[in-house]
């Protein structure tokens, strides 16, 4: 499954508004398969292999650790690479998984800026 990144607004009531994501930047952020692979667990990532469920909401107050989760594992990578391969070359598997990295550090930094969480589904 396709996972896509927004930016959510808090709003009363437990309800929230979705926001355009910065320069409307693609959004597209991997699969449920690849952050929920054994080496991302492994890595020591909490919040990525929540995806399990079907989405991941990222509050506020939660950015600065999710930013931190993406960086150390943009720090891992060739490891999540050499674990999650399949059937790409490395070079097309390194771009996916640090592209859809770097995506969420972006669009989370954008959100934490302004106050904001996000949701990945």
């Amino acid at each position: 499954m396709s996972l896509s990144i927004d930016i959510v607004r808090d709003l009363p009531d437990d309800q929230f508004a979705v926001e355009q994501t910065p320069y409307d930047i693609f959004d597209g952020v991997g699969t449920e398969r690849l952050w929920t692979a054994p080496v991302i667990r492994d890595l020591g990532a909490t919040f990525l292999p929540q995806l399990g469920g079907g989405f991941l909401w990222i509050r506020p107050g939660e950015t600065g650790a999710f930013l931190r989760e993406c960086a150390m594992l943009l720090a891992h990578s060739p490891r999540i690479v050499a674990a999650t391969l399949e059937n790409k070359t490395y070079p097309e598997q390194e771009n996916y998984v640090e592209r859809n990295l770097s995506t969420m550090i972006y669009v989370t930094y954008h959100a934490r800026h302004n106050e904001h969480g996000v949701v990945i589904w």
